[in-house]
């Protein structure tokens, strides 16, 4: 028995006509006829009640009838999924993304749905060591992250998908809020909110920050999420660094202002392993660089 005597066989089971059947599968009646006494033969039992009136399923064929179907759909999606990966497009393309890149990701998984509506996207939020980790070890095919985190890695592809200023979100209420743009002398003695070390910014490295422009803190407290870190600015906890394009698409009652300093323009980015030949994956890194090259000439 074969996949195509299991087509037959459902077909007259759905229809309880030979006639039916046969015109639905392109066949003869008498070739529906005798696939279905071979298929009785080869089980050894009787699958149809026939009489000049009606024709009905034994027991045995509704039960056989039941597990066709399964059969027959497992098949159709097994010969999918073999197509689809032949032609280069698995069923799922993982994505990966820091807490920053809230605000990017969305935008870009809109147009390539678009483009490719039978590629499943699956969204992934980690801390950046670990979202890192996870793209080295090909357990998300895509990163979203700031350009900083991508230096140390090989053989990757890398395309730049927003540039900003740093900015400073401070609460409406705040004494600063009002200001057009924020000194480093403005931030001194000031509670600085930051995302936890699992999440974003190690307290080493926002030291080395505050060194480097000449801030000095009266202290730094953590949140684990940006929401978190947010909620925290509009109680009025303290103040953040955030990346300048968060102006605007929060519903916090929080000002988010520019920090004047120099050459502290950040860059964030989309990774993939060059070797992952997936063709999902390069349709995708394809559409961001077609999407870069358009943002540039439109300048």
């Amino acid at each position: 028995m074969n996949i195509q005597s299991l087509i037959y066989f459902a077909s007259a089971a759905k229809h309880l006509s030979f006639t039916k059947s046969a015109e639905e599968c392109f066949i003869a009646q008498t070739a529906m006829s005798r696939q279905i006494a071979a298929i009785e033969a080869e089980l050894g039992v009787k699958l149809f009640f026939r009489s000049r009136v009606k024709m009905q399923l034994t027991n045995a064929g509704k039960a056989f009838y039941i597990e066709a179907q399964d059969i027959l759909r497992r098949y159709n999606n097994a010969v999918f999924q073999a197509r689809d990966i032949d032609s280069g497009y698995n069923e799922t393309l993982s994505i990966g993304f820091g807490l920053f890149d809230t605000q990017i990701v969305p935008e870009h998984v809109r147009s390539f749905i678009k483009q490719f509506p039978n590629v499943s996207i699956l969204l992934n939020q980690y801390p950046y060591d670990v979202l890192i980790q996870n793209l080295e070890d090909s357990k998300c095919d895509i990163a979203f992250c700031p350009k900083n985190r991508t230096e140390h890695l090989k053989g990757v592809s890398i395309i730049e998908v927003k540039s900003y200023r740093q900015s400073v979100a401070v609460s409406s209420s705040h004494q600063i809020a009002n200001k057009s743009e924020i000194t480093p002398d403005d931030l001194d003695d000031q509670v600085f909110i930051n995302p936890s070390e699992d999440c974003a910014t190690h307290p080493i490295i926002f030291g080395l920050f505050c060194e480097k422009v000449g801030i000095t803190p009266k202290k730094s407290v953590s949140a684990n999420t940006l929401d978190a870190m947010l909620m925290m600015v509009e109680a009025g906890v303290g103040i953040s660094i955030v990346p300048e394009y968060l102006k605007g698409t929060t519903h916090y009652d929080i000002s988010v202002i520019p920090l004047k300093i120099i050459n502290e323009q950040r860059e964030h980015v989309v990774v993939s392993l060059a070797s992952n030949n997936n063709k999902a994956i390069k349709s995708f890194m394809k559409m961001i660089g077609d999407y870069a090259q358009d943002t540039v000439s439109h300048k």
